[in-house]
């Protein structure tokens, strides 16, 4: 059940609708509206305005009852604060709904527009509302009215929703700022998914198959490549090309990312797991020949390996320019105890698009100075 409250600002005369206007406040209280309007202010005042302008603002519907009398009108304006707040309302686009009295001339002289131009200024006020809105009519007590107008908003709250208040505490408040802060600048920057165990499920073995072009920079991650070596096969035998970038074995980044992690569980040297990398990838290369033989076709595709000098400890997976797998580590941690992050190519300077740049600049870096192999 949502949690959800809609302020609704009363806009009406005073003096002759005291009684009904208290019903419908309370009729609006009971069913859980924020009613709000002049009974905030000790009386109709031009320095008020301004106030009166900021809580329509922040209204989400306007509600406007006239019954036998104009109204006060504001100084220099000629108009009543009543009617004023009216097109005020409509210039604003809040949503609108008129309740008038069915016979305003049978109000006692007590109650009733006092001169002929007042009479003269509510019968057009009356006409303008009947001809913008299809408005509702009362005529026999405040409970009348105050019944349809929590009904009329029931109704016009599903047909034109606003945007409401809620509790900051309340579930509908936290899924809002959830939203706000984490999944739209999450979608902007193309992140479409979020692992928590490091897992990409099949959705990468079906991009790999499927890509023209398969990049992967990665510390070594042997496990990686074992359970994706089927759908580099696949690939291979269709023509298409893999970029694999790996660690200088020599280098000081290699030994710099196994000093940190030395305290950990004990596990393989990274050096002996790129050995392993560079052997399922020849593995792959010989599958695929044999199965374009046997396929008949001649465009078996190729495998090309690059060693950088510097990375992040991180896997990165690229298919195309449209798809990615993104997992940054920090020792000692390993790629199951960190979140990975699926990138599309949707939004606006996406993570993938830096993340393609930063493979392709350094592959150029790399081969420019002879360090790519032919599998």
């Amino acid at each position: 059940m949502s949690e959800k409250r809609y302020q609704v600002f009363v806009s009406s005369t005073s003096k002759d609708l005291e009684v009904e206007r208290r019903l419908v406040i309370d009729a609006l209280l009971e069913a859980s509206y924020i009613p709000v309007g002049m009974e905030l202010f000790n009386a109709a005042t031009e320095s008020a305005w301004p106030v009166i302008e900021r809580l329509i603002d922040n209204c989400d519907y306007y509600v406007v009852i006239v019954a036998g009398r104009y109204g006060t009108e504001r100084e220099k304006v000629g108009k009543s604060f009543t009617q004023s707040e009216y097109e005020y309302a409509r210039q604003v686009g809040k949503p609108r709904l008129a309740f008038l009295h069915r016979h305003p001339e049978r109000f006692s002289v007590e109650v009733a527009e006092p001169t002929e131009a007042g009479m003269e200024k509510l019968r057009q006020f009356r006409g303008m509302l009947e001809k913008e809105l299809l408005c509702k009519y009362w005529e026999r007590s405040g409970d009348e009215l105050a019944g349809k107008v929590v009904g009329s908003l029931n109704s016009t709250v599903l047909s034109n929703p606003q945007p409401g208040w809620v509790r900051g505490n309340s579930l509908e408040a936290i899924a809002s700022e959830i939203r706000k802060d984490l999944v739209i600048p999450a979608q902007s920057v193309g992140i479409a998914r979020i692992s928590t165990d490091g897992q990409a499920g099949p959705i990468m073995s079906e991009r790999i198959a499927q890509a023209h072009s398969i990049a992967i920079m990665s510390t070594s991650s042997p496990r990686l490549i074992e359970i994706q070596k089927t759908y580099m096969v696949e690939a291979l035998s269709k023509g298409r090309s893999i970029r694999v970038l790996v660690p200088e074995l020599e280098g000081t980044f290699v030994g710099d990312v196994e000093e940190s992690e030395s305290e950990d569980v004990p596990r393989d040297s990274i050096s002996t797991e790129i050995d392993i990398v560079k052997k399922r990838l020849r593995e792959a290369k010989g599958e695929a020949t044999r199965l374009s033989g046997r396929l008949g076709t001649n465009y078996l595709g190729n495998i090309r390996l690059g060693h950088f000098t510097t990375h992040l400890r991180s896997t990165l997976v690229l298919c195309d320019d449209t798809w990615g797998w993104l997992t940054i580590t920090l020792p000692p941690a390993r790629a199951a105890q960190t979140p990975s992050f699926e990138l599309i190519n949707k939004g606006n300077h996406t993570l993938l698009e830096a993340c393609l740049r930063h493979f392709d600049r350094t592959w150029t870096i790399i081969e420019g100075r002879g360090g790519v192999e032919e599998i």
